[in-house]
């Protein structure tokens, strides 16, 4: 995995801010987690919960994660929104984040 434990530990502390009283599992999952990551990667991140986040809500998460020290952009995913085979085929190799 090219993602560092730094790195994790500023996307679940942007995430459990913003998500406070919305339980929800964090995933990663792509190519910075399969070790195939190039310079222009980004870092994508699945999220699972009961119900969809809004958007503003998104939004946000997204620019705090810009303007942190993370090395790369982040493409969040929900879950709900993947089509079932897709899901699948994510979660073989997802890292669970919390």
């Amino acid at each position: 995995m090219n993602v560092t434990e730094a790195e994790l530990a500023i996307v679940r502390e942007v995430f459990s801010r913003h998500l406070k009283g919305h339980p929800c599992t964090l995933y990663v999952f792509g190519s910075q987690v399969k070790g195939k990551a190039r310079e222009d990667s980004d870092l994508d991140i699945l999220v699972e919960s009961e119900n969809r986040l809004p958007l503003h809500q998104i939004a946000k998460i997204k620019e705090d994660l810009e303007n942190s020290n993370l090395r790369y952009p982040v493409d969040i995913v929900e879950s709900k929104a993947l089509a079932e085979s897709y899901r699948e085929e994510v979660m073989r190799t997802a890292v669970e984040l919390c």
